[in-house]
């Protein structure tokens, strides 16, 4: 407990010394943030956060899968949806992992076991960091013919981090045979690779939004945008792991300018950085009441 308390609070040292590298950045290159406010960006403001929130209805539904795989027994799209999109909003509160403890929470109000709902969520950790390494490796390919090999290596060389975290929990884990004989099925093969399948679409497309933000600038050509790609699954991966951040809000945005400074004008990659993170967050917080009518929707059909 005390362990978790060091490292949580480590974390959120971080996480304040990287907003205030964001902070000191902007003052130091006088950023003109009035371009955040023309017709163009106000328009992708308005529009992409519906994209953000169609991302998190394919991730809700890769977790009713996982629900479904442990369960054994059918759940209904509308409440799981309603469930994630209402848990993914607690991932701002301080600790990084409220939206887990979210699910916990919501998951039990759609009749699911605490134990179901660890699991589910310990497969999505699983897959989604899967996805964005193997996205981060595939988008570093064009870079190696670059000979920008630093973005290669540093993809190879978080994966075999996360291989080996993998590999020495389950050796340590009393339930380690347990849980390989399990992995060993056709239905959770089938369900690990459909979510994985799907989180990287899910992942190409939130990536997306930040390149066609900074190409409103008119900067980004065919290459940079595999280099911009790669280097922005590296910076959500850091956040993601980065304990105490919220939502990984100043870890991502700080690894983020540091990677792309040298190939981008930095006061534009900030103000990509800070449009996005807008968009992020109007999307989680538009996904519960479109959730909330999608179950609606579902319940006026049943009552049909």
């Amino acid at each position: 407990m005390k362990k978790s308390k060091v490292i949580n609070g480590m974390g959120m040292i971080l996480t304040a010394l990287a907003v205030i590298f964001l902070v000191r950045r902007m003052m130091a290159l006088n950023v003109d943030f009035a371009k955040l406010i023309t017709p163009v960006n106000i328009a992708m403001i308005v529009m992409m956060p519906f994209l953000s929130v169609m991302v998190i209805f394919i991730n809700a539904y890769c977790w009713k899968l996982h629900l479904e795989l442990f369960s054994k027994k059918t759940v209904e799209p509308g409440k799981s949806f309603r469930a994630y999109a209402q848990a993914n909003v607690m991932k701002y509160l301080p600790g990084n992992i409220g939206h887990y403890a979210g699910r916990q929470l919501f998951g039990t109000e759609i009749g699911l076991k605490q134990a179901e709902l660890i699991k589910a969520s310990v497969l999505e950790i699983i897959y989604s960091t899967l996805s964005m390494l193997c996205c981060c490796v595939l988008f570093c390919v064009p870079n190696i013919i670059g000979k920008t090999e630093k973005w290669f290596t540093a993809g190879v060389g978080i994966f075999f981090i996360f291989a080996s975290t993998v590999f020495y929990c389950l050796r340590k884990h009393r339930y380690a045979s347990v849980c390989l004989s399990f992995i060993q099925s056709y239905a959770f093969w089938k369900t690990f690779l459909m979510s994985l399948l799907l989180c990287s679409f899910g992942t190409i497309l939130l990536a997306m939004e930040y390149v066609v933000l900074l190409g409103q600038y008119g900067i980004v050509d065919f290459h940079q945008m595999f280099i911009l790609l790669s280097a922005n699954y590296i910076s959500v991966f850091i956040g993601f792991v980065t304990p105490g951040a919220p939502g990984g809000i100043g870890v991502r945005e700080a690894v983020l300018i540091k990677m792309m400074s040298p190939f981008f004008q930095e006061d534009l990659i900030i103000l990509a950085a800070v449009t996005h993170r807008i968009i992020l967050i109007l999307g989680d917080l538009f996904a519960v009441p479109v959730s909330r009518m999608f179950v609606l929707c579902n319940q006026d059909e049943d009552k049909r």
